[in-house]
């Protein structure tokens, strides 16, 4: 199964009532996007757009066609937020339909740029200013020296404002469910994720994605502060109750497997896994090693060296050798995780020195369940067979 099988042209089911229609993206990385299509009373509400393209919008309404609709028919226009993917065909179709455009309120400065040519030349000195005071002179002159114009813009749809602006917590009310905003900036500053409450769907544009972390503080006039957002984003919607996660880009999954990996993947921070981040990452190379998973690997070696994990002990990890020498708190982590991956079990002894090293039995909860979860994530990925970035070349050897 191929890493991009979610991006075949297509019409498919995504939850009762709602339809992932994928819309192929020319020549961008992400390959497509997901435009989710709701039954509303006798015609389709949709979430995100697309932008304006011949191809995008043949295959929207191919998929609008294969479920007995049309654009004439769409009710309501929901976007996420204002990037081309999400935001540029919704004009058009507004204007086919008479459908209203939504759009979270935080957006207008992102769309000011978009919109107006005098924002969008301030917003292109403002960023050559900002690569320039942090040391990225060479970048800002390569992107100086492209032709890169608000026409170039406009052209992929950005033609008007929304009908309506959203603010966060408010409600979408269409014929058989409601939608409630969820401002979750990061990736934008006005970024909406729209929960089905009674469904437990949660349509979570770009703020959270199965494959892939999305880019941070693509906008207009950015102030620096997107990660930080981003972050402070993912702690508050962990305990959206959604049971069905419906990304913009990729399959649609199941939040559970997202939020234990949030869990295992924050290790140290508050309110996640109290194991530590060098003791984590330990465990989790360790089970990306176990299932010869190539990308696993390669990501959280750097990761676990990062955090602590000395040189020697992780290449012996790859190798298959038990590290020569070892502190203790690795030694316990690595005799637990390696007994439980070989043996099956573990003994006495190891599970008291894992507990003293750990804090006690949560701890080891918690190792337990990172070890599971990211066993899990390189399951997926052998069967899937991710690849490695070019140019790249596996370190892990069969067993």
């Amino acid at each position: 199964m191929s890493r991009y099988a979610w991006a075949e042209p297509g019409v498919y089911p995504a939850a009762a009532g709602v339809h992932r229609i994928v819309c192929p993206l020319p020549n961008d990385g992400l390959k497509a996007v997901n435009v989710y299509a709701i039954e509303d009373g006798d015609g389709l509400a949709l979430v995100d757009t697309g932008w304006r393209d011949d191809g995008i919008l043949g295959a929207l309404t191919a998929g609008l066609e294969q479920l007995g609709s049309s654009i004439e028919r769409l009710t309501t226009i929901i976007c996420t937020h204002s990037h081309y993917d999400h935001y540029g065909l919704s004009a058009l179709l507004s204007e086919r339909s008479g459908a209203p455009v939504l759009l979270g309120e935080w957006e207008r400065k992102n769309l000011s740029v978009a919109l107006d040519r005098g924002a969008f030349a301030r917003d292109r000195a403002f960023q050559h200013a900002q690569l320039r005071a942090h040391g990225a002179s060479d970048l800002a002159d390569t992107l100086a020296a492209r032709h890169f114009s608000i026409e170039r813009v406009q052209a992929r749809g950005f033609a008007r404002l929304p009908d309506r602006w959203l603010s966060d917590g408010e409600r979408i009310e269409l014929r058989d469910r409601t939608l409630v905003a969820h401002l979750t900036p990061g990736h934008s500053r006005g970024h909406l994720m729209f929960l089905d409450e009674s469904a437990r769907v949660l349509f979570a544009g770009d703020h959270v994605l199965p494959h892939i972390t999305p880019s941070i503080g693509f906008e207009g006039f950015s102030d620096g502060h997107g990660l930080e957002a981003f972050l402070s984003s993912l702690r508050a919607s962990r305990e959206l109750p959604a049971d069905v996660v419906l990304p913009g880009h990729g399959p649609v999954f199941a939040d559970l497997a997202q939020k234990t990996i949030a869990y295992s993947r924050f290790a140290g921070r508050e309110g996640y896994s109290v194991v530590p981040p060098k003791l984590s990452e330990l465990a989790i190379i360790m089970g990306a090693r176990a299932w010869t998973a190539h990308y696993a690997w390669y990501v959280h070696r750097r990761a676990a060296e990062r955090a602590g994990v000395p040189v020697p002990v992780v290449e012996a990890i790859r190798d298959g050798r038990r590290p020569a020498a070892m502190d203790r708190d690795v030694a316990a982590v690595y005799a637990f995780c390696n007994e439980l991956l070989t043996q099956k079990r573990v003994s006495d002894a190891t599970l008291r020195e894992a507990r003293a090293v750990l804090g006690g039995d949560r701890g080891v909860v918690d190792l337990v369940g990172t070890l599971g979860m990211y066993q899990m994530v390189a399951m997926m990925m052998v069967v899937d067979e991710f690849p490695l970035p070019d140019g790249v070349t596996s370190e892990l050897k069969p067993l």
